[in-house]
């Protein structure tokens, strides 16, 4: 088991949250469940489920 692990600062500002297909990770189609996750700001989301 890890201790006392420094894990690294989230970068704020440069995140946005968007939703995703719980099943897939892909955009959301719509009949997907959906999940809210932050990914990086210049992140592009070219596949949709």
């Amino acid at each position: 088991m890890l201790t006392n692990v420094h894990w690294f600062n989230k970068p704020e500002g440069h995140l946005k949250y968007v939703d995703l297909c719980k099943e897939s990770g892909l955009a959301t189609g719509p009949n997907c469940l959906r999940q809210e996750v932050e990914i990086p700001m210049k992140a592009k989301m070219s596949l949709v489920c």
